[in-house]
């Protein structure tokens, strides 16, 4: 028995789409609620990648832990 990968993708009408400009907090919302965990990014109607909720988190806890600089006067 051959398994194909039309057997085990995931609708495109049922993956998450999020805007490249898109707030990183609303995109992990978004993300969160579905039950993969990833989507697809688009840039102009075109697509410009996949993000997952990991890469998200990762990068929003990064953010956070990164020391923030004084301004200059």
């Amino acid at each position: 028995d051959v398994r194909r990968v039309r057997d085990c993708l995931i609708p495109l009408d049922e993956v998450p789409v999020v805007r490249e400009g898109e707030d990183a907090v609303d995109a992990l919302a978004e993300l969160s609620e579905s039950s993969g965990g990833h989507g697809l990014v688009v840039s102009n109607g075109a697509l410009a990648g996949i993000v997952s909720t990991s890469d998200l988190a990762r990068a929003l806890e990064a953010r956070r832990r990164r020391p923030s600089v004084p301004a200059r006067a």
